[in-house]
């Protein structure tokens, strides 16, 4: 029997640094508990496409020296950098640390079963082209591939599926591969059929659409994948994260309105099966300019929370802007940020257009500075 440990789409980056060396404690504590044949990142290491800053890679470097593996085996995805001169990429640090960087497609053998791996590429042809050669490669001799790619019927979300005509489709695999795991989609999600799809999933929440996923009406943990592979077939277990924050959304039109939370309590308590011990954030969300309504309700959950929904902390947005206790002292600060924002943008090494459109995307996240 072969073991591996798989995580995926840490996205280190300076924003949610935290969060990702939370993640990385965790696999290494779980590398080392495990034990594993082999350790197999599925892609998106890091969250920029070219140059890693050096906070980001100060921080990267200390928590993944950590993982100790026998092997350590790294996909390139989407958010991969190619090797540029003078740029910091992933796969220049991966090396460094010891790991083997995989682009394009490849067959390995892993105890005494051969396995496929394969990278992102954004030429569909190649990608199809990849498949089908890693499937015949296979036939006979192994069952499952390792991805990080585009795949039809995936979820993005709650309210969005992959259906790029450019995703892999699992019938080019056809029947001799079983299982293909794969990266690229932050949540964890299955998707039955030939062969069954196993999205690994980001252990971390990059950002409020990366709410908590639920299949079958029960939550799903983020974390780590622990699989293990003999001749005869395959299994694998879901390893929940233990440090990370878990970010929760709950539409404000879903709970009750006399008792909300009765609504959200029930939710929490689903979390809390697959994260236990885990900082959890509940955000009320609403797509409508309703602020009173929303303030309302959240100074009701808050009030509750100690006794009803310990260890949970409650925020909200609306269309609109925030308006919730601490906005103008945000304001007064995003004034002050302003300054120092344009002189880092500044200093980048990109053309004016570059900076330019890097500036105004980073201001549109400051609150305004007029009024409510």
């Amino acid at each position: 029997m072969t073991r591996l440990v798989i995580y995926s789409d840490m996205h280190w980056g300076d924003a949610g640094l935290a969060e990702c060396e939370a993640a990385a404690d965790d696999l290494a504590d779980l590398v080392a508990a495990v034990d594993p044949d082999v350790v197999l990142n599925l892609g998106d290491t890091f969250h920029a496409k070219d140059a890693v800053s050096s906070r980001t890679l100060d921080a990267f470097a200390t928590k993944m020296q950590r993982v100790r593996a026998k092997s350590h085996l790294v996909l390139s995805g989407n958010h991969d950098a190619s090797d540029r001169a003078g740029e910091v990429t992933s796969a220049r640090v991966l090396s460094l640390l010891g790991a083997d960087v995989v682009t394009g497609s490849k067959i390995i053998t892993v105890g005494d079963t051969a396995i496929g791996l394969l990278s992102h590429t954004s030429d569909a042809q190649a990608l199809n082209e990849h498949a089908r050669t890693l499937a015949r490669d296979l036939r006979g001799v192994g069952y499952a591939v390792f991805s990080h790619v585009p795949i039809r019927g995936a979820a993005f979300n709650a309210k969005s599926v992959e259906e790029s005509p450019d995703a892999l489709d699992r019938s080019v695999l056809g029947d001799g591969i079983k299982l293909l795991f794969s990266g690229h989609y932050h949540h964890p999600q299955v998707l039955p059929g030939v062969p069954e799809v196993v999205i690994c999933g980001s252990p971390s929440y990059l950002t409020w659409g990366d709410n908590v996923w639920f299949e079958a009406g029960s939550a799903v943990p983020r974390g780590f994948l622990v699989v293990e592979i003999e001749r005869t077939g395959a299994t694998y277990r879901r390893v929940a994260a233990q440090r990370t924050t878990v970010r929760l959304s709950v539409p404000v039109r879903q709970l009750n309105p006399v008792n909300p939370m009765g609504s959200v309590q029930s939710l929490v308590d689903n979390v809390r099966r697959v994260h236990p011990n885990n900082p959890l954030v509940v955000r009320l969300a609403s797509e409508s300019d309703e602020r009173k309504h929303v303030e309302a309700v959240l100074e009701r959950l808050q009030a509750e929370a100690e006794t009803c929904t310990p260890g949970v902390t409650y925020t909200a947005t609306t269309s609109g802007r925030l308006t919730l206790p601490g906005t103008q002292q945000i304001r007064v600060a995003s004034v002050e940020a302003k300054p120092l924002l344009r002189s880092v943008v500044a200093g980048l090494d990109r053309t004016i257009e570059e900076r330019t459109a890097i500036l105004t995307r980073a201001e549109s996240f400051l609150p305004a500075e007029g009024g409510v």
